[in-house]
């Protein structure tokens, strides 16, 4: 008999482990998970297969073990549930396409929340990072995410680390140091949403950097009173809309080496 902690509502299966239920189960199917419960086996998506997660209130704790998607993953839940790990091995590897909607927490202490080196959106969820040294989510050179939703915070470190093409259209970014590190080479587009930080710059940025309004909205960008909420260090940055502000601080600086367009 095969403990019943996930079923495949498409094929009415049951699995014990989150690994067999992604390897066992067909392209376009979803999986539900029953009882909260801690994964000691690398749980992998194939390269080629669509998948949907249901946490449905439930927890999945990894032990020193990460979520690899190599194909096209959608986890979502409309009522709550989470995925997180205090080991040091990332949360979640993504190198296909991975999507997060609704409500529940993504949660890792010991590194990345998400890496992610091919497509990623965050719709909903909060993601969030309690490590003192990774970013919560770490975007790889060549990789592209986007913030539509949701929130990303960070408790020590980045919430952000971008080294390939970032967009906030929407949600929360936050963290208590740098929320946003944009590094030389990348791009960051900022078009909505609300981006804070509570004690270091809110956007550091090294790359390209274009603040733009949306449709119909625009961002918010907020600082705080111990250093200036956007550092130019040495890319460009180009504001065209949004709404910019600082405590007792510089809003904008930017080095003699940067340029600045507004």
């Amino acid at each position: 008999l095969v403990k019943a902690n996930y079923l495949n509502t498409t094929s009415n299966s049951y699995y014990d482990t989150l690994a067999s239920a992604f390897s066992d189960s067909a392209s376009g199917s979803s999986i539900k998970v029953l009882v909260s419960v801690t994964e000691t086996k690398e749980p992998t998506v194939a390269t080629g297969k669509t998948l949907g997660l249901v946490l449905n209130e439930k927890t999945i704790t990894l032990n020193n073990v990460t979520l690899v998607n190599n194909g096209t993953l959608n986890i979502s839940n409309p009522t709550g549930g989470a995925i997180s790990s205090s080991s040091t091995s990332v949360l979640i590897s993504n190198r296909g396409k991975l999507t997060t909607s609704g409500t529940g927490v993504l949660n890792s202490s010991g590194s990345n929340t998400i890496s992610n080196y091919g497509t990623c959106e965050i719709k909903g969820f909060q993601i969030l990072g309690t490590s003192s040294s990774y970013p919560t989510i770490y975007n790889q050179s060549g990789a592209s995410l986007i913030v539509s939703g949701g929130t990303v915070s960070a408790t020590s470190a980045n919430a952000i680390y971008n080294l390939g093409t970032a967009t906030v259209s929407g949600g929360t970014v936050s963290a208590q140091t740098v929320t946003i590190s944009n590094r030389s080479g990348s791009m960051l587009t900022i078009k909505s949403g609300t981006i804070s930080c509570s004690a270091g710059n809110t956007i550091a940025n090294y790359g390209t950097c274009n603040i733009e309004k949306d449709t119909n909205s625009y961002a918010t960008i907020t600082g705080n009173s111990k250093h200036p909420t956007i550092y130019n260090y040495e890319g460009t940055l180009s504001i065209s809309a949004g709404k910019i502000s600082a405590e007792d601080q510089q809003v904008i600086v930017s080095d003699t080496k940067a340029t600045l367009n507004i």
